[in-house]
């Protein structure tokens, strides 16, 4: 097979008009043979295996040949996508981060980010609109994350065969594990729902898993993936991508004496990026800490910590002070018990 030179390759494949970057064993290369580095304009970053092809282009006969043969195993595998997607072409230079990254990343392209979100009068506000679930992040999550998808839609597809492909639709799956073996399902069109009809559903799908009557339809089609674990006491985890996703959220365990909680996003490095994520991380907090904002009541359990007043009976509109005690404690004290009246 032939192929044209090298250079002449880097511009039509990898059309980048920035600065050509050399790695360490790509500079002692261009020396140690007395190569222009020019022969590489066009290229975004040069390494040592492509000075060796320049030098022996043979040699790029076999890697084409092993790529094609792991492509074609590849769309054998992958060729029955999921419905209701849109396909979009990658670029050459997302063509060229994924093949730096492969070659280091040999369990996957992945990385993981987490946020703390504070949980500070968060459920006094929405229990009140909760059923079934009283003091339960799922179902205000899973309301809030279909949402932000809408405006984050590469965390709402998957990789396939060279391509991002995007799910017209936003169906968040849950993960639940009852003794009856991890399952999935879905809450089809999640963002079209309100938090109580989240929760409702999200209620009807666990008892159907208790059944064993979760109809095929809850099980495929889930654009996104939600798994809690705050029951477990865990602080932090790293959950783990789903096929046909590109991104999963993890819910852990709340830190009482600091009334927050970690919630955390695996995510494809061949669909998106670290600052991607840590926008929507930012705004999910930002959504879910307005809750408490939003109702005066939610604070109102707030009580001195000396004479136990509450927020609701502080008769003087003055406010309790948060204060650490000598025990080391978080806690609240009254304006009379701080002065010593």
């Amino acid at each position: 097979m032939q192929i044209p030179a090298i250079a002449a390759l880097s511009k039509a494949e990898f059309n980048y008009t920035g600065t050509t970057l050399f790695s360490v064993a790509a500079q002692s290369l261009l020396q140690e043979k007395n190569i222009s580095p020019y022969i590489f304009a066009g290229y975004e970053m040069v390494t040592a295996k492509d000075i060796q092809l320049h030098l022996n282009p043979n040699a790029f006969d076999k890697v084409v040949e092993v790529a094609a043969s792991k492509a074609s195993h590849h769309k054998k595998q992958s060729s029955v996508l999921p419905e209701g997607i849109t396909s979009i072409k990658l670029s050459n230079n997302k063509k060229r981060e994924i093949e730096y990254l492969s070659a280091v990343q040999e369990t996957g392209l992945t990385s993981t980010l987490a946020i703390n979100i504070s949980t500070n009068g968060l459920f006094g506000s929405v229990n009140k609109h909760l059923k079934y679930f009283k003091n339960s992040l799922l179902p205000l999550l899973v309301y809030e994350t279909s949402r932000l998808l809408v405006k984050y839609p590469l965390l709402n597809g998957f990789f396939d065969n060279n391509q991002i492909h995007t799910y017209n639709e936003v169906n968040i799956g849950f993960a639940i594990d009852i003794d009856k073996g991890l399952k999935v399902v879905k809450v089809a069109k999640t963002n079209e729902l309100t938090v109580a009809q989240v929760e409702e559903t999200i209620l009807e799908l666990s008892n159907q898993y208790l059944e064993d009557k979760i109809p095929v339809e809850s099980l495929t089609g889930i654009s996104f993936t939600v798994t809690d674990l705050s029951g477990e006491g865990v602080s932090y985890f790293r959950p783990l991508v789903n096929m046909y996703n590109s991104g999963i959220m993890g819910i852990s365990a709340i830190d009482e004496e600091l009334q927050r909680f970690n919630t955390s996003i695996t995510f494809d490095h061949r669909i998106t990026e670290g600052k991607y994520v840590a926008q929507f991380l930012n705004e999910l907090k930002t959504r879910m800490e307005s809750y408490a904002y939003n109702d005066a009541e939610a604070n109102n359990h707030i009580k001195c910590y000396k004479c136990f007043k509450t927020l609701q009976e502080d008769l003087a509109q003055v406010g309790l002070l948060p204060v650490i005690t000598p025990q080391g404690k978080r806690e609240h004290i009254c304006q009379t018990c701080w002065n010593g009246l």
